[in-house]
This record gives C-alpha cells, sequence and structure tokens, in this order.
C-alpha cells in the first residue's frame, strides 16, 4: 500500500492477521517509525517536490545526454514488465508509476540502493 502517511496501519495488521503479506510505502521518516512499532513492513520513498528538468536530471544521474526516443520506448518496456509481474494492474497504462517502480526496487531488494522514483526516466533507465 502506497501511501502519503501512515494512515493504512490498521489495514496492514488487518491483512496479516489474515496471512496476506503487505508492505507500506511511505514517505516520511515518522511514518516508517510508525509502522515498525506496529509491527508492519515499510520502506520509505522519497519525491523531489522541486521542479526537476527531466534531461538535465538524467544526464546528472546517467553522465549521458537525454534521449526523449529512447526514453519512451524504456518506460513502454519497463510498464509492460511490471504489469507482467504485477506490479500494474491490467487496465492500468503499461507506464512505469512511482508506485509500481517502488514496488518492485522493494521487493527485488533493491531499496537499500540510491534509488531515485523522480523523474520517473530516471527510475525507468534503473
Amino acid at each position: 500500500i502506497a501511501s502519503k502517511d501512515a494512515d493504512f496501519v490498521a489495514q496492514h495488521r488487518r491483512l496479516a492477521r489474515g496471512g496476506v503479506a503487505s508492505l507500506a510505502l511511505v514517505p516520511y521518516r515518522s511514518d516508517v517509525r510508525r509502522c515498525r512499532a506496529a509491527g508492519v513492513a515499510v520502506a520509505q520513498f522519497e519525491v523531489d517536490r522541486k521542479e526537476t528538468d527531466h534531461a538535465e536530471a538524467f544526464e546528472s544521474r546517467f553522465g549521458r545526454p537525454f534521449d526523449e526516443g529512447e526514453t519512451r520506448r524504456v518506460c513502454l518496456e519497463v510498464g509492460q514488465a511490471l504489469r507482467e509481474l504485477g506490479y500494474l494492474r491490467a487496465e492500468e497504462k503499461p507506464f512505469p508509476t512511482a508506485k509500481a517502480l517502488a514496488m518492485f526496487f522493494v521487493t527485488s531488494g533493491m531499496q537499500r540502493e540510491n534509488i531515485e522514483l523522480y523523474p520517473r526516466c530516471i527510475a525507468a533507465h534503473l
């Protein structure tokens, strides 16, 4: 459950009582502490609040020029893979959302690496 706060702690606990594993994805350290205190598996994500130039952010991260055509192809490929893996519902567009990417990175054990979810062109290329 991706949320901007820890209000879903009770839902996670209900799922656990029913034998369903869940993971809280929250942006704030205080929510991480609250989830951990409640025994809920949690991962923190961060969204850069300032306006970011995608090309500039991409070039800074990867050290090469941003190519919009390449990024469209990568996003489509990643979105389709996320759908096939169950991180996107069948009715959702095959586009790598921050939520789907965060869930993929966490369940893949990549949450300890320097993962950037925004701009999504960076996350898709990771």
